[in-house]
């Protein structure tokens, strides 16, 4: 007994038997059964350049390529007569790897012994379609069929290459040849149906794939094949039934539950189609086309942040993936993001410079930063690439509002309707403008025009009553108004104007039957009772406004409502119930990042500076590439006087984000806090350099740069640009007379200083440069005026000591 345990153990007879299994497996098939039988033999034998050997040609037929070299290699150092053996696996392994010159080195060297080789000739021709070298690799592979005309490698291979020039029906007259030969052969009927797809013959691709499963059900890449082109030729029911057969026979296989839910978006089921999604992403979380369509799903369901998330994943697994970035650039513009907005379209115009799409977001992001001029080099760039692209012209139609030009924005709105007689938003926007203009028979014939084409359309009646009130005709509007409600009593943007209007004629008890009228009709309607609410609070009415806030809360919106009372309570500057209300919305979703935010304004707000940090420290957490927890954070430093700590965590915002305003501005008034003038210049340049109109830095450089008595042609323009954008900003207006008064343009400065005076009378520092001003002119009893009147004003102030002392001179 003893003896056959023994003889049973014996090293050198296990090895054996490890080595003939796995020449076994590998010649009936079985290569991931041979890998293991090798990795026995070289456990007990680690020098064995046979089982290096055959392990490499077993990773070889695994597609395990590196692997596949490195024991390759080792089994040639081991044993240098087995170079020339390993020479042609080695060549296919580089192959494989895209490594083309490796493999030409050995695969020349066969060759030369063999130049009419159709094989060698074959893999030569591979190598160089790999490269890129089509030509070489077409006279490659005719040699070959010229040796053996049966060779059916060398037709799929030449057709593939007819297929990449192109020429796909050359391609397809090669692959029906390899099929004449064997008509089922698996890789040629792959290749025949791959072609017939790029021909958009999309049925005859489907049956080609369902007969490679026809002829080997294994072959679960046709299934999925099979389930692509349903979803592109639009048969989405197919496509699902194709996707749960996939799961059936592979439920751990991310393809079946990502098609699923790809045709279930198209088929607008969006909730069961991010359920599917997710699933395909557990399976495969490296899958970024999952990603980019869980980033649509969750935008199209206002997820905004899950939108914004998925969509940087997808970026991040497949950074060509430019879709993702036209989501984030819409999400981030309508979130009102605009920095971010403007980063993500100039990526999506790197790669295609003529995207209408990026080059409209780029155009309305300036706009709405207050770039106007910019936004509309953009547009028009938009429009010269695609005239008839209809968002292009709204946009403009809102660049020509902000800069109050309504003509041109009427005659851009009217190009978009004729463009697309159906664009309600254009038809919207034409009757606004009008509105605003106060053309209000004007407005009245866009809305019948609307109604023509939409005839029960509540908005374009609630629309029509607004322009009939505008006339003062408050029957006529009246009667539209309830015309709109008859159509959807759940519209409660006409009983609002009702009740507006009421209020504003101080017909308060109409006005609240109205708004309680809207409740009644929605007592579940969180949106409605925060318009309300929100319509109240403008109206001073805040105690009404904050019942219907709290009633929002109790309706089918509770998250959103207790974000806009925590809001609501914040600019009451009532920070302790902000908290509340935000730790209520806290408790229905612990993870959304503006309860984050809200707590941290709330926490900030209140002087709790240490729960405040830790809240921005979470949001940064969860949101690490955005400025805004970074910008707080730095605020909060400033707020305890660690100049030090604020000023890092602005730098960090701008790193994140260069052109992020908040944090430039806030830096660089720190910096001139300080009396570090020429940083805050520094910064104030890189922030104008983006956004050229921002008042606050225009107003403050101009400052700086009269102080330091350098650049005061700048600091004059810069100073005339704040003041043409707010005229009626007193301290605005002081900035640009002390900057002519350090020009030495007295009687300018005067004008400025006067102007100012009449704007904030209260404040002494401006009349004391109105009477500095006087004092350099020579006018000396209007300097009196002034400065007496400074000091009269407020005794201590930064410049009453200079004040007495020219009153002393005087």
């Amino acid at each position: 007994m003893m003896f056959l345990m023994l003889a049973c153990s014996d090293p050198e007879t296990v090895k054996k038997k490890h080595f003939e299994k796995g020449m076994a497996y590998l010649n009936t098939g079985d290569p991931k059964s041979a890998v293991l039988e090798f990795k026995n033999v070289i456990r007990i034998d680690p020098q064995h350049a046979g089982a290096h050997f055959h392990l490499g040609i077993g990773y070889l037929r695994v597609g395990k390529i590196d692997p596949a070299i490195e024991e390759l290699e080792k089994a040639v150092s081991l044993k240098t007569s087995l170079e020339r053996e390993s020479l042609l696996p080695l060549a296919k392994a580089y192959m494989a790897k895209g490594v083309y010159e490796e493999s030409l080195n050995r695969l020349n060297i066969l060759y030369q012994e063999k130049p009419d080789d159709p094989v060698l000739l074959d893999l030569l021709g591979a190598v160089y379609a790999g490269n890129k070298e089509l030509q070489k690799a077409k006279d490659l592979f005719t040699r070959a069929l010229k040796v053996d005309a049966q060779f059916i490698s060398a037709h799929i291979n030449l057709g593939k290459v007819y297929a990449l020039e192109g020429r796909l029906q050359e391609a397809r007259a090669e692959f029906d040849k390899a099929l004449n030969i064997d008509a089922d052969h698996i890789p040629a009927l792959y290749a025949r149906a791959e072609v017939l797809a790029r021909e958009k013959k999309y049925d005859e691709a489907i049956l080609g794939y369902q007969k490679i499963l026809s002829k080997d059900p294994e072959e679960h890449a046709a299934l999925f094949y099979v389930a692509h082109l349903y979803m592109v030729t639009g048969k989405y029911a197919e496509a699902i039934e194709e996707a749960e057969n996939i799961k059936r026979l592979l439920p751990k296989a991310p393809q079946g539950y990502f098609f699923a839910g790809a045709a279930l978006l198209m088929t607008n089921h969006i909730n069961e189609g991010i359920i599917e999604l997710q699933t395909a992403v557990k399976y495969d979380p490296n899958n970024p086309a999952a990603h980019y369509l869980l980033s649509i799903a969750n935008y199209s369901q206002k997820f905004y942040q899950q939108a914004i998330n998925e969509a940087q994943t997808a970026i991040e697994l497949n950074p060509e993936l430019i879709v993702a970035n036209k989501v984030l650039a819409t999400v981030y513009l309508n979130q009102g993001w605009y920095d971010e907005a403007i980063k993500h379209s100039n990526k999506i115009l790197e790669a295609d410079p003529r995207n209408s799409l990026a080059l409209n977001i780029l155009g309305t992001s300036y706009i709405r930063k207050g770039e106007l001029d910019r936004g509309f080099q953009e547009l028009s760039r938009a429009l010269e690439f695609d005239p008839a692209f209809t968002k292009t012209y709204l946009s403009l139609g809102k660049y020509y509002r902000l800069k109050g030009e309504s003509g041109e924005a009427v005659e851009a709105y009217k190009s978009a309707i004729k463009l697309d007689p159906n664009d309600m938003e254009a038809r919207v926007s034409l009757i606004l403008t009008y509105l605003q203009e106060k053309k209000y028979d004007k407005a009245v014939h866009a809305c019948e025009e609307g109604l023509s084409i939409r005839p029960q359309d509540a908005f374009f009646y609630n629309l029509l009553g607004m322009a009939h009130l505008g006339s003062k005709n408050r029957e006529k509007a009246f009667h539209y108004f309830k015309r709109a409600v008859e159509i959807n009593p759940r519209f409660f943007a006409p009983r609002l104007n009702m009740a507006n209007y009421y209020l504003n004629e101080n017909e308060t008890e109409k006005a609240i039957e109205l708004y309680n009228d809207v409740v009644k009709q929605s007592p579940e309607d969180s949106g409605a009772m925060i318009t309300i609410a929100t319509v109240l609070e403008k109206n001073g009415k805040i105690d009404e406004a904050l019942h219907y806030y709290k009633s929002a809360v109790k309706g089918d919106k509770p998250l959103a409502a207790l974000y806009s009372l925590s809001k609501f309570y914040i600019r009451l500057k009532n920070f302790r119930n902000a908290i509340a209300a935000a730790q209520e919305a806290q408790k229905l979703s612990p993870e959304a990042l503006q309860v984050y935010y809200l707590l941290g304004v709330a926490y900030a707000g209140s002087k709790d500076y240490e729960n405040a940090q830790l809240e921005f420290k979470k949001l940064e957490e969860r949101s690490p590439k955005s400025p805004v927890p970074l910008y707080h954070l730095g605020i909060i430093s400033f707020a305890k006087e660690e100049t030090d700590a604020g000023i890092r965590y602005m730098e960090k915002a701008i790193g994140l984000n260069p052109d992020y305003i908040p944090a430039l501005m806030d830096l660089a008034v720190t910096y001139q806090k300080m009396g570090e003038n020429i940083k805050a210049i520094d910064l104030y340049e890189k922030l104008l350099s983006n956004a050229n109109d921002y008042v606050p830095a225009l107003n403050n450089i101009s400052w700086l740069y009269a102080e330091e008595g350098q650049n005061l042609d700048k600091a004059l323009l810069y100073a005339q640009k704040a003041v043409s954008m707010k005229e009626r900003d007193g301290g605005i207006i002081d900035t640009l007379g002390w900057v002519y008064f350090k020009n030495g343009q007295y009687e300018n400065a005067v004008k400025s200083f006067t102007k100012a005076v009449d704007l904030v009378p209260e404040q002494p520092t401006i009349r004391y440069h109105l009477g500095l001003a006087y004092f350099k002119m020579g006018e000396k009893s209007k300097a009196r005026d002034a400065l007496e009147s400074s000091l009269a004003l407020r005794k201590t102030f930064p410049e009453s000591e200079d004040a007495q002392r020219i009153l002393r001179d005087l």
